[in-house]
C-alpha cells in the first residue's frame, strides 16, 4: 500500500514536471524541454511497471532519477 502511493505520488510530480515544460511561456531552451519530457516519458512508464509488477531492483531506477534531478535542481538554483 505504501508503495503504491509513494508510486503515484511520483507519477503526479512527473506529470506537472511535464506539464510545466510543455507550456509555451515556459523559458527553457527547447533541448532542456525535450529532455526533461522524455526523461518524464520514461518515469511514467516505468513507473505503471512498477505497480504492477513491484520489485526492489526496479525502484532503484526511479530513485536515482529522482535524486539526480533533485541535485540539478538544487545546483542552479
Amino acid at each position: 500500500e505504501d508503495l503504491l502511493v509513494a508510486l503515484r505520488y511520483n507519477r503526479r510530480l512527473w506529470t506537472v514536471f511535464i506539464s510545466s515544460v510543455a507550456k509555451l511561456d515556459n523559458p527553457l531552451p527547447i533541448g532542456i524541454k525535450n529532455k526533461v519530457a522524455s526523461i518524464g516519458a520514461f518515469i511514467l512508464s516505468h513507473t505503471i511497471e512498477v505497480e504492477m509488477e513491484p520489485a526492489p531492483e526496479k525502484l532503484v531506477t526511479l530513485i536515482n532519477i529522482n535524486k539526480e534531478i533533485a541535485a540539478g535542481l538544487r545546483s542552479t538554483a
